[in-house]
């Protein structure tokens, strides 16, 4: 899996090239939050995914199987999964996809033990997601309001919440739109388990061809999180 690195922006003034790293920001009533930007998951077909853990510091890049250690398999909270079929790119409840399902393009059984995450759709755009870095307040007024973010649907075989992208979901009759990838799409989450939120963002930046993976197989992703 081709390394990449992101950057960490310290919800400060300064912006610092590193790993996921605490912010704090005593002026803002807000969760404190990580910021990732411009992660490059990374695949071109299964079983060779991308996986992350938006709490677990040690990732320092989406990472593929057989290069984590135990205790980080455990905190994997994202799956990526690309569907080189239908060229569909998109998220997976890692526990969604330790089961087997009807199609084992999302059998990954060694995440059986990882960390649940539920998938929302949104009616946010890349503005939204910026200024939640500012004034991050901001996350929990998106999350509870019912015309910004609805959970996403998928087909009539994975549960509701579990799966974005892959060409699973079908419009959604309230807010008109899919869990389908796209450029400057923005989406939330929330770790089952924990009950931190937070919103991922399809970059604009894409390679040419996207998701196409003519010169390479990198989908990169923002994503704001809760402490």
């Amino acid at each position: 899996m081709q390394k990449n690195c992101y950057l960490v922006v310290l919800l400060f003034a300064c912006t610092f090239t590193s790993c996921k790293k605490s912010s704090s920001d005593n002026s803002n009533a807000g969760p404190q939050l990580y910021v990732f930007t411009r992660l490059a998951f990374n695949c071109y077909d299964f079983p060779s995914n991308s996986y992350f853990s938006t709490f677990d510091t040690s990732f320092k890049a989406p990472m593929a199987e057989g290069t984590m250690t135990p205790d980080q398999v455990k905190n994997i909270d994202l799956a990526f999964i690309f569907d080189s079929n239908d060229y569909n790119p998109g998220f997976a409840d890692p526990l969604t996809a330790s089961k087997h399902w009807y199609n084992d393009l999302f059998y990954t059984p060694f995440l059986v033990n990882s960390t649940g995450t539920r998938f929302y759709i949104s009616t946010l755009n890349a503005s939204n997601f910026d200024s939640v870095k500012t004034k991050h307040s901001l996350l929990a007024t998106y999350f509870s309001d019912s015309s910004k973010l609805k959970t996403a649907l998928t087909d009539d075989v994975f549960p509701t919440g579990s799966m974005l992208g892959f060409g699973l979901s079908p419009n959604d009759p309230v807010f008109g739109i899919s869990s389908e990838f796209a450029l400057d799409k923005v989406f939330g989450f929330i770790n089952i388990a924990t009950g931190k939120r937070g919103l991922i963002h399809v970059s604009a930046s894409q390679e040419q061809y996207w998701p196409m993976p003519v010169y390479d197989h990198n989908t990169f992703i923002d994503i704001i999180k809760e402490q």
